[in-house]
């Protein structure tokens, strides 16, 4: 997985977090991150979670890594419940056209 290494690093986390958050060697890990060896899905999956970045993130078909404030937005998103998430919907729709992206 070509991006492995920089999604981890952009989530602040070092190879032995990694191992352990994922159970699993580091010579193992090392090699998934090196291209050496390419990962099983369900390790995969896993490491999706544990980084916030989709499959296609990790695999490298998309270049958008998210940042920190937007993966802190996209996890009160999913602690919310259903009320809750189209309440954070609104607020961000008209919070954004009240401060539009500058081009």
């Amino acid at each position: 997985m070509i991006r492995l290494r920089e999604l981890r690093e952009a989530a602040g986390l070092e190879v032995k977090d990694m191992c352990r958050k994922l159970d699993v060697a580091d010579s193992r890990y090392r090699k998934w991150e090196s291209g050496t060896n390419g990962v099983p899905l369900d390790y995969a999956l896993m490491i999706c979670d544990v980084l916030h970045c989709t499959l296609d993130e990790l695999s490298g078909h998309t270049p958008k890594v998210l940042t920190e404030d937007e993966r802190h937005l996209l996890d009160l998103y999913r602690g919310c419940n259903d009320k809750g998430r189209e309440s954070l919907l609104q607020v961000a729709e008209v919070t954004s056209k009240l401060f539009p992206q500058e081009s």
